[in-house]
C-alpha cells in the first residue's frame, strides 16, 4: 500500500507542474480591464505598415551610365569556339554550319573601354515600397519592349551561339496594395532560326525551368520564366555544348543591357524617391553583381531637372 500511494504521487505530480505553470503564466500577464478584457501582453505591438507605392505614370526621370573595364583578363583566343566546334565529335555533321556563325567567345565584349552585356536595373529603395503599376501600362511596356529590337524577349540560335548573348525580361508586376505579384505575359520566345537541331536548356541554379527540342524548321517555344532579382538563368544546348546565354528576368519594367559601348539609359524612373540600382556581368564577381550593395542594390534618387548618371566598373574574374 506504501509504495502504491507513492507511484499515485509521482503520478500526480506533472499536472500539478502544469498547473502551476499555468497560474504563473497568467498571473505574469496584465490585469484584466473594460478596455482590455482578456489582460493580453502585447497590446503595444504595432500592426504592419502598409506598403508605399511608388507611381511611375508620368514619371520623367532619366538614369543612365556606362560600364568599363579595369585591368586585363587573360581571354583564350578567339576562335576558341570554333575548335571547340570541331572538337565535337558527336555533332560533326553540323561542324560546317556552326563555324559559318559567330564563333566568337562572348563573355568579356570590350570596346573604346566600354564593357556590353552588362545588366542594369532599378528597384524601390526598400523592401516596404514598390512601384505602382496597372494592367494596362504593363500592357503597354510589355508591348513596346517586343517591338524594339534592343528589348525583345526573343533568344534565337542561327547557328552555334545564342543571340542575343544576355538578355532581360519584364515579368512580374506587383498588385495594387503590393502584397502580390503578377505575371506580365512576356514570355521568352526560344528560336531555332540555323540550319542544324538545337536544344535550349535553361536553369537558375540547381533548377532547371525549361527544356525545350528545337528541330530545324520548327516553329518558336514560348517559355515562362518566373522573376528573381537576386539569380541569373543560365541557356545551355545539349546539343552543342560550348554554347551558353544568361537571362535576368526582373519584376521592374526599369532594365537595361549594355551596348557595345558598355552605355545604358532607362527612361521613365519615378523622381524625387529612394530607389536602388542594382548592375551585373557575367565576369563580376559574387553573384556577378559589380555595384555597391551587391544583389540589394546600391541606393540612388533620379532629380527630376537632369538624368542621374552611374557608372560602374567590371574588374573580370578570371
Amino acid at each position: 500500500m506504501k509504495s502504491h500511494f507513492a507511484w499515485r504521487s509521482l503520478a500526480l505530480a506533472p499536472a500539478a507542474v502544469v498547473l502551476a505553470l499555468t497560474l504563473g503564466c497568467t498571473g505574469g500577464g496584465s490585469t484584466p480591464t473594460q478596455d482590455n478584457p482578456g489582460g493580453d501582453t502585447n497590446t503595444n505591438v504595432e500592426p504592419p505598415k502598409p506598403k508605399a507605392a511608388i507611381p511611375i505614370k508620368d514619371a520623367k526621370g532619366v538614369l543612365k551610365g556606362k560600364v568599363t573595364l579595369k585591368g586585363e583578363w587573360n581571354k583564350p583566343e578567339k576562335d576558341d569556339a570554333k575548335k571547340k566546334a570541331i572538337d565535337a565529335g558527336a555533332n560533326a555533321s553540323d561542324k560546317d554550319h556552326c563555324l559559318k556563325g559567330d564563333t566568337e567567345d562572348m563573355r568579356l565584349l570590350v570596346k573604346d573601354g566600354g564593357v556590353k552585356n552588362a545588366v542594369v536595373w532599378v528597384i524601390p529603395g526598400d523592401s516596404n515600397s514598390f512601384f505602382k503599376i496597372d494592367k494596362a501600362e504593363v500592357d503597354e511596356i510589355v508591348k513596346k519592349r517586343a517591338a524594339n529590337d534592343k528589348t525583345k524577349p526573343v533568344l534565337d540560335q542561327p547557328f552555334c551561339a545564342f543571340k542575343p548573348h544576355v538578355l532581360a525580361l519584364f515579368t512580374k508586376y506587383p498588385s495594387e496594395d503590393g502584397k502580390k505579384m503578377f505575371d506580365t505575359g512576356e514570355q521568352l520566345t526560344v528560336a531555332n532560326s540555323a540550319a542544324v537541331g538545337h536544344n535550349t536548356k535553361l536553369t537558375r541554379g540547381a533548377n532547371e525551368l525549361a527544356n525545350v527540342n528545337i528541330p530545324k524548321g520548327t516553329d518558336p517555344a514560348k517559355v515562362t520564366i518566373p522573376a528573381n532579382d537576386a539569380q541569373v538563368v543560365r541557356a545551355q544546348c545539349n546539343v552543342h555544348g560550348f554554347m551558353e546565354g544568361f537571362i535576368w528576368a526582373v519584376d521592374t519594367p526599369f532594365v537595361a543591357v549594355t551596348d557595345e559601348n558598355g552605355n545604358f539609359e532607362i527612361q521613365g524612373v519615378p523622381t524625387d524617391k529612394d530607389l536602388k540600382i542594382v548592375c551585373w556581368h557575367e565576369l563580376g564577381g559574387s553573384g556577378g553583381f559589380i555595384n555597391d550593395g551587391k544583389s540589394n542594390g546600391k541606393k540612388v534618387k533620379v532629380g527630376a531637372d537632369k538624368p542621374l548618371e552611374e557608372n560602374f566598373v567590371l574588374e573580370p574574374k578570371q
